[in-house]
């Protein structure tokens, strides 16, 4: 399979596309448009500044959606829990 091209920041990288080049087509994508906006935000950062606010950005958005997600995981654990005392 062909290597699936990235640039930003004026650095070019071929990455390959494993299993699944849709889905690393995607996260491309993803990190790109990411790259995009925290340029678009701060124009007069370097390269590397850009793309350690892109890293934590993503870091961030990540670190929120599982603490979302443990937070509805338990919230379901507690009515299951709910559901059976209600049925001794």
């Amino acid at each position: 399979m062909e290597p699936i091209e990235f640039s930003a920041l004026g650095i070019r990288l071929r990455l390959a596309p494993g299993d699944n080049p849709e889905m690393v087509r995607r996260i491309v994508e993803f990190v790109e448009k990411r790259i995009e906006d925290v340029s678009q935000a701060a124009p007069n950062a370097q390269p590397l500044q850009i793309a350690l606010l892109t890293a934590l950005n993503i870091a961030e958005q990540m670190y929120k959606e599982r603490e979302q997600e443990r937070a509805e995981y338990i919230k379901a654990v507690d009515k299951v829990r709910l559901m059976l005392h209600s049925l001794e």
